[in-house]
């Protein structure tokens, strides 16, 4: 072999060993940048302690996360009201119907009719079954649907 080939090879293995200690002392440098003194062993410990903490405290986020969205699913979150005149002989929108839903369309929608001599409030549940709802507890419930669309398009 030709010296000065064996030379050329010689300088690049030791331009390869460069570069890869120096990839080390930047690695080495990073990792104890944030400890004040000790030893390599030390703060691979230390790291390791604040990975299993870290493991542990998302395991209980998670489980509170699950616990969380199984309420937030059943929680009354849209509202619908409708204000309305059943009565041609009184003045002004008085009667109401107020439907309040959650993200399964099931909830209950309350009604008050207001009489010259009384009111009455009527509630009926909403749960999936096939129930009579007037003019006004049907537009309720579907603005209360418009706003569970609005609330879950700003969940995305």
């Amino acid at each position: 072999m030709n010296k000065e080939f064996f030379l050329f090879l010689l300088a690049s293995w030791n331009l390869v060993l460069t570069v890869l200690v120096i990839r080390f002392i930047k690695h080495y440098r990073r990792l104890t940048s944030q400890v004040k003194s000790g030893n390599l062993e030390a703060i691979l410990d230390r790291i390791l302690d604040r990975q299993l903490l870290n493991h542990k405290e998302i395991g209980l986020i998670k489980k509170q996360l699950t616990r969380l969205d199984r309420r937030e699913r059943q929680a009354l979150q849209a509202l619908g009201l409708v204000r309305f005149n059943p009565f041609s002989d009184l003045g002004g929108n008085q009667s109401f119907s107020l439907a309040i839903i959650n993200r399964h369309q099931q909830g209950l929608v309350i009604t008050g009719l207001h009489g010259r001599q009384a009111t009455r409030v009527y509630a009926k549940l909403l749960n999936g079954q096939k129930i009579s709802l007037s003019e006004e507890e049907k537009l309720a419930v579907k603005r209360a649907q418009q706003e569970l669309k609005k609330v879950k398009s700003h969940e995305k």
